[in-house]
């Protein structure tokens, strides 16, 4: 009896796609958090820079 390999790769992708949307949202949750700690960083280091300047500015 000759072997359905469309059947196999029919249960083989349907099983890939089961817990893929988990996966993307996992994904998107990491990038946005690494996002925000990345603007977070750059914001606190734009007040500290302005901060030195004014402290430089005041100095002089």
């Amino acid at each position: 009896m000759p072997r359905d390999d469309k059947s196999e790769v029919s249960r083989r992708d349907s099983s890939d796609i089961i817990g893929y949307e988990d996966f993307l949202s996992a994904l998107k949750s990491r990038i946005s958090s690494a996002q925000l700690r990345a603007a977070v960083a750059v914001n606190k280091e734009l007040v500290l820079l302005y901060w030195q300047i004014g402290r430089d500015i005041l100095n002089r």
